[in-house]
């Protein structure tokens, strides 16, 4: 699925330093309305899970992952 600019709405931008020595930088985007079979993952695997149940997978995160969720919900979503 191609979406269009328009419909995406920015998150978070998030910026590290690796241990081995790179750096991480990445911009996280939110897309709503759409359902999960209109989504090609191109790269690790989709997992769907609850908001309630998200702790169950935490470690299974990236940390910009988890830092983009942590966003996510305290900016979107404050009674998650």
């Amino acid at each position: 699925m191609n979406l269009a600019p328009e419909k995406l709405t920015f998150l978070v931008s998030y910026q590290s330093k690796e241990a081995v020595g790179g750096e991480v930088l990445a911009t996280y985007f939110v897309a709503k309305h759409i359902t999960f079979s209109q989504l090609v993952v191109n790269e690790g695997e989709l997992i769907i899970v609850d908001p309630k149940e998200l702790g169950s997978i935490w470690r299974r995160m990236t940390p910009g992952t988890s830092f983009a969720l942590r966003t996510f919900f305290l900016t979107e979503n404050p009674e998650c």
